[in-house]
């Protein structure tokens, strides 16, 4: 309230100042309007000299004279010209208003005496007085219309852009991008209501972060947990399917088994996804040779599908738990889609050990090549074959990457490979 009064008060004072000032400027210029008054005294000296110099026949202008003058006969030609400020004719004199008398010698009009008054150049000061006061008339409105163009500059448009660019960064999700708190101009409320919005969204967008946190550690906690019984009912199987005796039994056991196994591997997917998305599924590299990746390959065809095969010699940059879950899920992958034999192909290239496992199946759909390693992805071929949760390639590209390898995977005509790409241990690493 007290800053309105105060801004009141300035533009009370500011138009009773440009109202004084201008009062003062039309007085200025009606003052200015005065004509130089004409000396009557010394133009009739001047009428009376010139007659009788005519009649002596001789012209001259005495020094007392405050006016310079031409005296002419009546065909025109000059006879006395005081200076070249007179006027020459009739004409000239009468559109200068200057003073015109007729020179009577006795009862005739001999002749003509122009007097230059100085009215014509007086007029002219006051037409260059009257332009330089209507333009500065004119100018005067300009210095309120600057200053409130400045102001609302100040006020209005600054306020505007700077929340103009709050809103974009907002929209953008940049919470922490700054909006100065000022009161003083009309966007002063607003700037404090998005301010608060800002800190809302801010609040709202870490709950649901935590939130979200929340929920993948529960997944994460569940599927640790789940883990064990699975586990156990798995090597229970296994230890029943050792001392059973009888073909009906076995088969159910092995059915226990396979299904058991079935719901672990599910369960370390979904397990692995949620620690990879939480930042907790670390990869620690270290060397090894190509004869442990051998006896990975191996232990992992608990089913004895993989044709004999060997590894080139090499010394590896791997982290073997990862890769031991990265070939466990090709593997299976074989299994549950191809259902065939498996080879085992390796060379040395430049990008590290090449190894490709080569099913004999049916492959996947071309189109659906490229997005075999996303998350929770399932291909076309998979609605009539073991239950999966889409998860397996994915993970094993994120530990491939992780360890600076490469995993491929592409259409053969007899069949579909999945091709790894192992880092060497490199001289200096």
């Amino acid at each position: 309230m007290e800053n309105a009064m105060i801004k009141k008060k300035w533009t009370l004072l500011f138009l009773v100042s440009w109202l004084l000032l201008g009062a003062v400027f039309l007085f200025r210029l009606f003052s200015s309007l005065e004509m130089p008054a004409i000396d009557m005294v010394s133009i009739n000296r001047i009428e009376k000299e010139t007659a009788a110099q005519w009649e002596q026949g001789t012209f001259f202008k005495p020094d007392s004279f405050p006016y310079d003058y031409t005296v002419a006969d009546l065909s025109g030609d000059i006879l006395l010209k005081t200076s070249a400020a007179a006027p020459e004719t009739m004409t000239e004199a009468i559109r200068r208003h200057d003073t015109v008398l007729d020179l009577t010698i006795g009862q005739a009009v001999k002749g003509h005496v122009f007097i230059a008054t100085g009215y014509d150049a007086a007029l002219l000061k006051t037409k260059k007085e009257l332009a330089f006061f209507a333009v500065l008339l004119l100018l005067l409105p300009l210095i309120p219309i600057l200053i409130c163009t400045a102001y609302l500059n100040h006020a209005v448009l600054k306020p505007f852009r700077r929340m103009k660019d709050f809103t974009r960064h907002i929209a953008m999700g940049d919470l922490d991008f700054p909006l100065p708190m000022d009161r003083k101009h009309v966007f002063g409320a607003f700037t404090e209501s998005f301010d608060i919005m800002r800190d809302q969204l801010r609040e709202a967008r870490f709950k649901e972060a935590e939130a979200n946190r929340s929920k993948k550690e529960l997944v994460a906690s569940l599927s640790h947990d789940i883990k064990t019984p699975v586990a156990s009912i798995k090597l229970t199987s296994e230890l029943l399917l050792v001392t059973e005796k009888e073909a009906p039994v076995r088969e159910r056991l092995q059915t226990i088994y396979q299904k058991s196994d079935q719901i672990d591997h599910l369960i370390t997917n979904m397990l692995q996804a949620s620690l990879d998305e939480l930042g907790e599924l670390t990869v620690n590299l270290s060397e090894a040779s190509s004869r442990l990746v051998e006896t990975m390959i191996r232990d992992a065809d608990y089913c004895g599908r993989i044709s004999p095969f060997t590894l080139p010699g090499c010394i590896l940059l791997i982290d073997p738990f990862r890769l031991e879950q990265v070939i466990g899920n090709i593997l299976n992958n074989a299994y549950k889609y191809a259902g065939s034999d498996i080879n085992v192909v390796s060379d040395l290239t430049e990008d590290g050990l090449r190894v490709e496992f080569m099913d004999y199946g049916k492959g996947v759909p071309d189109e659906e090549l490229p997005s075999l390693f996303t998350k929770f992805f399932r291909g076309s071929n998979s609605d009539k074959k073991a239950d999966g949760s889409g998860l397996g390639l994915y993970i094993s590209k994120n530990l491939m990457e992780r360890m600076g390898g490469i995993i491929e995977c592409r259409n053969r005509s007899d069949g579909f490979s999945v091709i790894l790409y192992l880092p060497l241990r490199h001289p200096g690493t």
